[in-house]
């Protein structure tokens, strides 16, 4: 059994799959289990990562290339990625980012040493020239502070949280289907079933931010997918939170999240005006109830 399964989503992405392929076939880990899920992509993105992976020979029995019947999306690659993971611990990584070539080594190690089921690490935005590290400066992780920081934070990546596999595989995660928003309405459960977490305060995760397609002003149709997606996923933390008979002491939880939705994606709202509101959003609730 792996210490470490890696599940990578691969749709429409030649351009940046063999800087991401790299990255993690350079781990210092060498016990890992690379997943990419080929969502039906339409372009040359497995080609090129065939090639990559033949110049690693020895990832090539850790590695596995696995076909979507039809294209469904990120939240269905993911859950698929998920379903046939075999590691002690999972986590992702998008096909257009990387990675520090020992974050896996350091984020299990982390876990091994602290008993965690959830190991988080802080990352880099980056547009390849410049970088931006996201700070957090975290002393302490516990059940009752760790959503206050997900959530207040926006740190509820997939891609930056390894977490135990028996916590997915032994409890009843609902899934999303909607692409936008996935990550939260996972982790959130994840975070619900988890006990113990752990925090590296060092960016490990190159998050690639294109800035051509972020200065342009999207459609009205696709602004409401997304908006359309993004609420499709809160209802899932809702329902979640409703089956667990925890709705009534999750309220604020929800509200935030809603909040964020509605200033994520309004065309008229930058991140600035985001981190207004989650300053005023940590005052009005400098600690959300989450209960386990």
């Amino acid at each position: 059994m792996p210490k470490v399964s890696v599940i990578i989503p691969v749709y429409g992405v030649e351009k940046y799959i063999s800087r991401c392929a790299r990255s993690l076939f350079e781990q210092t880990l060498d016990d890992i289990e690379y997943i990419f899920v080929d969502d039906c992509t339409k372009d040359n993105s497995i080609g090129i990562l065939q090639e990559v992976l033949e110049q690693y020979p020895q990832r090539k029995e850790q590695t596995r290339i696995v076909k979507l019947l039809v294209n469904s999306g990120q939240a269905a690659a993911r859950k698929h990625g998920m379903q046939l993971a075999t590691g002690d611990y999972i986590i992702h990584c998008d096909g257009d980012d990387w990675v520090d070539v020992e974050m896996y080594d350091k984020m299990w190690r982390r876990a091994i040493e602290t008993n965690s089921d959830i190991v988080f690490c802080e990352f880099y935005t980056t547009d390849g020239v410049n970088y931006s590290h996201i700070h957090n400066n975290l002393d302490t992780l516990n059940k009752e502070n760790v959503l206050l920081i997900i959530v207040g934070r926006m740190l509820w990546s997939l891609c930056g949280g390894l977490v135990r596999r028996s916590i997915i595989s032994n409890n009843q995660i609902i899934y999303p289907t909607a692409n936008n928003g996935e990550d939260f309405a996972i982790m959130i459960q994840q975070i619900y079933y988890a006990q113990r977490f752990a925090y590296i305060g060092e960016p490990l995760y190159y998050y690639y931010v294109n800035l051509n397609s972020i200065t342009k002003e999207i459609g009205l149709d696709k602004y409401l997918l997304r908006k359309e997606q993004h609420c499709a996923n809160i209802n899932i933390v809702e329902k979640f939170f409703e089956r667990e008979n925890v709705l009534e002491k999750n309220l604020d939880v929800l509200l935030i999240l809603k909040l964020y939705c509605r200033a994520n994606f309004s065309t008229q709202v930058r991140d600035k005006n985001v981190t207004i509101l989650f300053s005023a959003l940590t005052r009005m609730f400098p600690k959300p109830t989450f209960a386990p």
